[in-house]
């Protein structure tokens, strides 16, 4: 397998790997975001014993798109708890008030 960049860009914007194991790893350079194109080429045992054939690789067409960084956190803001005053002492103070209203 070997990896062919297209002749219509013919600047990269990023480096495209290709490991012993058949991984492809695509970096780009700095800050960039878009598309980048390369053509993958692939011998297969078919192609490659064919006599007579111009092209002894099938290519693969990539298109690598990475959009751009927003520049946005995702936060989270913690609504639960209730305010300032808990439930149980709101209870408790009506309950005051009303025990002292039945007593006068």
């Amino acid at each position: 397998m070997k990896i062919i960049q297209n002749k219509d860009t013919p600047i990269s914007k990023g480096t495209l790997i290709l490991d012993q194991s058949g991984n492809v790893t695509y970096t780009p350079n700095g800050n960039w975001h878009g598309a980048d194109i390369f053509s993958i080429q692939v011998v297969t045992s078919v192609t490659r014993f064919n006599e007579g054939v111009d092209f002894q690789y099938i290519s693969i067409p990539t298109t690598i798109s990475q959009a751009p960084l927003s520049g946005i956190e995702d936060k989270s803001v913690s609504t639960g708890g209730g305010g300032s005053i808990g439930g149980g002492f709101l209870l408790s103070l009506f309950s005051l008030i009303a025990l002292r209203r039945l007593k006068s």
